[in-house]
């Protein structure tokens, strides 16, 4: 959909057809396809920060690029297939593209994408550190070792440890390519796990646990403290297992003794940064000790987060056993029961997999019966399928599928109920949120400490609040979605005297004052100058708040309504600021015309041109706009009222 011009940075390639080597050109755009987990976002927004840096434009998935990247998941068999299907995709998309595949499919499955696409370039897991290192040498540059999260290498390589630091952009950045994501970054701390649940791939996939060492996670930590970050969460495959460069084995796969457990490294980065908010991604139970709960508790009081999230996949000890898992219901209700003890508001969430082998009727209500007796705030539901390569498929007692959905669809309604009976616990209470999108109505959304999702109305004087952190009174369940609580925001949380938030309890003004041009405008026009942190939708633009793009040319962008009001509802902006219609001239028509052409092209590809559509305007505070820059709704898929409502 993108109409951009080359640019004149553009990085040289060897351009080539589908199955011939390239010959010399240059690369202007490239994609991500990013399948997985947390710590597979981690490991592409390095490379994605590298080629920035390098002067490559980041494009989304279906746009023709010179270059695509696909992480590929295998956790289950169905990841398999769509990372199959993205590199089709990719394939179809950009004929003549350099294809580099990575990530677990790649690892276990080798062949099957050798031949799906002989042309790709594969890097199996085990060779994943030095993939910024296939990339430079496949575009024939040398690329920015600080700009990907690490420090210098030898010129012309950047052979090594991938970086791990997701959603934290290159210093200086500031065009269309740029995305700081100044809500949350993750950090990967570690990878690999040993510990071969029987249902799981991931072991043959990741190999053995590794750790990242210290000084480079505290490095990581800072830079996202640097580039705005109020929170980060530190991420791993296995990460109970950080043992910070050497440990001897302990029980139930712990640590006797290690160079630094994780519990220190937290410590360190509560000790050595400025960082104001810390969350955990999933971890063993077994490695939730008492001094992981001291660090958190008492070095992390108000910056650690109450908020963590178990796997228990089997409320039946017998399957325990047989999923190979490292503790039993007991052990896990422990360890529940010292979390709250140690935080009585914490927030506890579980994975759960249904219709295991051998899981029958008897095992399904045991199961189910242990889960809602933990009282917990979240549930992750996986209906098991069989994973060619594990020993669960192997196994006797198979569950009829029709069994597996009936027992997931009972236990999705046990997760909806315990979301929101753990949202209602919070009415009546102050917290503490960040915020990270806006909603049409013209409010919030964002994440309290215990992760329960608050929705507020407008910011105060209408000035934008992504990326602010805010103490808020929760007042009630939200209407619309039962799960997600009402706030009032009651006042600023000031940041670290290096953080970018305002640090006088106020929040940056937004108005709709007189009309003012400010520099989030066309990068092919070579403006560089920061966006203004005054404009909401400046600052999508130039990529500092992360946004669904659907289309990108030097005058447009268009990206997808977060609180659709129809099947299809895109949001179209001019890149040059004009704060409303009220304010366009006879000079503005390049623009005006661009952003009618440009709908009119979106309705066709998104399928909903041949039925009719609607384009709105909201123009001024009477016209119900509530975001001071230009902007045009397109909203189709379903038969329009007139008058509206």
């Amino acid at each position: 959909m993108s109409s951009r011009l080359p640019m004149a940075n553009a990085v040289p390639i060897a351009r080539a057809s589908a199955t011939a080597p390239r010959r010399a050109g240059r690369v202007c755009r490239a994609s991500i396809t990013n399948l997985g987990c947390k710590v597979n976002q981690a490991e592409m927004d390095a490379v994605a920060r590298a080629l920035r840096a390098a002067g490559v434009e980041i494009v989304p998935a279906g746009v023709s690029v010179d270059l695509h990247v696909v992480n590929t998941c295998t956790v289950t068999a169905v990841a398999d297939d769509k990372s199959r299907k993205a590199v089709r995709r990719a394939r179809r998309t950009s004929p003549g593209a350099a294809v580099v595949v990575t990530g677990c499919s790649v690892e276990v499955g080798r062949a099957a994408f050798a031949a799906l696409d002989p042309a790709a370039h594969l890097v199996a897991n085990v060779e994943k550190d030095e993939l910024l290192g296939e990339v430079e040498r496949l575009l024939g540059v040398s690329l920015d070792a600080e700009a990907a999260g690490r420090g210098a290498r030898p010129a012309g390589t950047l052979d090594g440890a991938l970086p791990t630091l997701a959603g934290v952009e290159v210093a200086g950045a500031t065009d269309e390519r740029s995305r700081i994501d100044r809500t949350r970054a993750f950090v990967k701390v570690q990878d690999g796990c040993s510990f071969h649940c029987t249902y799981c791939i991931i072991p043959r996939a990741r190999g053995a646990e590794r750790s990242i060492a210290p000084d480079d996670v505290l490095a990581d930590v800072r830079r996202a403290v640097g580039a705005g970050h109020r929170e980060i969460v530190l991420t791993g495959i296995n990460i109970g297992t950080y043992d910070g460069g050497w440990s001897d084995p302990g029980a139930r796969g712990t640590h006797a003794r290690s160079a630094l457990t994780l519990a220190g490294l937290v410590r360190r980065i509560l000790a050595e940064t400025d960082m104001e908010r810390i969350r955990l991604s999933s971890i063993e139970p077994q490695h939730v000790d008492d001094d992981l709960l001291d660090a958190w508790l008492s070095a992390g009081a108000g910056r650690c987060l109450p908020h963590v999230h178990l796997p228990l996949q089997s409320g039946d000890d017998g399957v325990l056993r047989r999923m190979g898992r490292r503790y039993d219901t007991a052990f896990y209700a422990g360890v529940v029961a010292r979390v709250r003890a140690a935080f009585p508001q914490a927030a506890v969430h579980a994975d759960l997999i249904v219709g295991f082998p051998t899981e029958d009727q008897a095992a399904w209500e045991r199961s189910i019966s242990f889960v809602r007796s933990l009282d917990l705030a979240g549930i992750h539901v996986f209906r098991y399928s069989e994973r060619p390569g594990t020993p669960a498929a192997r196994m006797s007692g198979q569950v009829p599928e029709p069994a597996r959905r009936a027992r997931a669809a009972e236990a999705l309604a046990i997760a909806a109920a315990a979301r929101r009976r753990f949202a209602a616990g919070t009415v009546g209470h102050e917290r503490q949120v960040l915020f990270e999108q806006p909603h049409a109505t013209g409010g919030w959304i964002g994440h309290a400490e215990d992760h329960v999702l608050v929705r507020s109305g407008p910011g105060p004087e209408g000035r934008p609040l992504a990326g602010q952190l805010a103490r808020v009174a929760v007042v009630g369940l939200d209407p619309g979605d039962p799960e997600r609580v009402l706030g009032r925001v009651l006042a600023a949380v000031p940041g670290p005297p290096a953080g970018h938030a305002p640090r006088t309890g106020e929040f940056p003004r937004h108005t709709l004052g007189p009309r003012s041009r400010c520099t989030a405008s066309s990068p092919h026009a070579q403006r560089r100058s920061p966006v203004s942190a005054d404009c909401l939708f400046c600052r999508i633009v130039a990529g500092e708040i992360p946004a669904a793009k659907v289309h990108e040319d030097e005058l447009v962008v268009a990206i997808r309504d977060l609180n659709p009001q129809a099947p299809v509802h895109l949001l179209l902006m001019p890149r040059e600021h004009i704060d409303s219609a009220l304010d366009l001239t006879e000079a503005d028509a390049a623009i005006a015309g661009r952003l009618l052409a440009a709908a009119a092209t979106l309705a066709r590809s998104e399928g909903v041109a041949d039925g009719g559509y609607r384009l709105v305007i909201n123009a001024g505070a009477d016209g119900g706009q509530t975001v001071g820059h230009l902007h045009l709704h397109l909203l189709g898929g379903r038969r329009m009222q007139w008058p509206p409502g």
